[in-house]
């Protein structure tokens, strides 16, 4: 039984090996003894039972078309860290049948059909990576709130604001969360100074991410995916700027607290996702306010990100 009291129960056995097809079989119960059933059972990111011997793991991430990926429905797994042999956390993961993380109490969100409706947007901060399910922010809210909400995560590890541009582009939000539009009352976006390097698809785990480019007349376009543009930057200033990220003393001292990481066009770029997608909330969520949660990094490109912001009027 976990912290928050909904018990997670996953059965299996012991068997001969007999070259047959023995399948896991698992529940969730929610508050009040909702069911949050069914489950899916993935073995190394498949569905289909294995028949030889080995060890197979549950995937919680598949390949999404218009994200680049995101969680699997219907499963439940837990993720565990360690330094030195310490354990740093050992949680539980339930992602609901709509591909979201479990933000509430209530199995299915039961609530007052007049319920607002808050999504959150953003990386590992919302989810909640290193956090049970009742601990990570949207889930807290709801708390405190007394289930005046309906709360909704959207964060997703490694995530950024170009994939909240992308969900609301393309009604994935809608979809998710089966509210009114009228209902939506606040849309919140967590944001880290790295949200601007992820956004301009410089992270390796990035490449099949939503890209987009600026207009010449400072238009938000999307241009394909990531992995659709590889081309190798092998010019003198990017070889230099490899071997100085090399030294420990330049990436944790100079770069970032005195010296930029990013250009003005990148974080031009990412402003403008961030910008664009507040006027998709405007425009189709009616009674909704649009805030970003910038978390307080000290460097230049941290500064960079808030003036950009406060001079849109976020």
């Amino acid at each position: 039984v976990r912290a928050d009291g909904r018990p997670l129960t996953v059965a299996g056995g012991e068997f001969v090996y007999d070259a047959q097809p023995h399948a896991a079989t698992g529940s969730v119960t929610g508050a009040g003894g909702a069911s949050l059933s069914p489950l899916t059972f993935t073995y190394n990111g498949s569905s289909d039972v294995p028949v030889n011997a080995g060890t197979y793991a549950e995937q919680i991430y598949v390949p999404h078309e218009k994200l680049g990926w995101a969680p699997r429905p219907g499963i439940a797994v837990s993720q565990s860290a360690f330094y030195q042999g310490d354990v740093l956390y050992d949680v539980n993961y339930t992602i609901g049948r709509n591909g979201l993380r479990v933000s509430s109490p209530s199995a299915g969100h039961e609530r007052s059909p007049d319920s607002e409706c808050i999504p959150f947007f953003g990386c590992s901060f919302v989810f909640g990576q290193g956090l049970d399910d009742y601990q990570t922010l949207p889930f807290q809210v709801d708390v405190k709130a007394d289930s005046r909400y309906r709360t909704f995560n959207f964060g997703v590890m490694g995530y950024g604001a170009h994939q909240m541009l992308s969900a609301l582009q393309y009604e994935l939000v809608d979809d998710a969360m089966r509210c009114d539009r009228a209902q939506v009352s606040h849309v919140l976006y967590q944001a880290i100074s790295d949200h601007v390097r992820r956004a301009a698809g410089r992270i390796w785990w990035n490449t099949r991410g939503p890209r987009y480019r600026l207009t010449r007349d400072g238009e938000v376009r999307l241009d394909g995916r990531f992995e659709d543009d590889r081309r190798i930057d092998k010019s003198f200033a990017r070889l230099l700027s490899n071997q100085l990220m090399k030294s420990m003393i330049y990436a944790a001292v100079i770069q970032g607290k005195y010296v930029r990481k990013y250009n003005q066009e990148t974080i031009d770029l990412y402003l403008g996702i961030v910008d664009e997608a507040r006027d998709l909330v405007y425009s189709r969520y009616p009674c909704a306010e649009f805030h970003v949660l910038l978390w307080d990094e000290d460097d230049v490109d941290n500064n960079a990100i808030r003036d950009g912001l406060r001079q849109m009027g976020i």
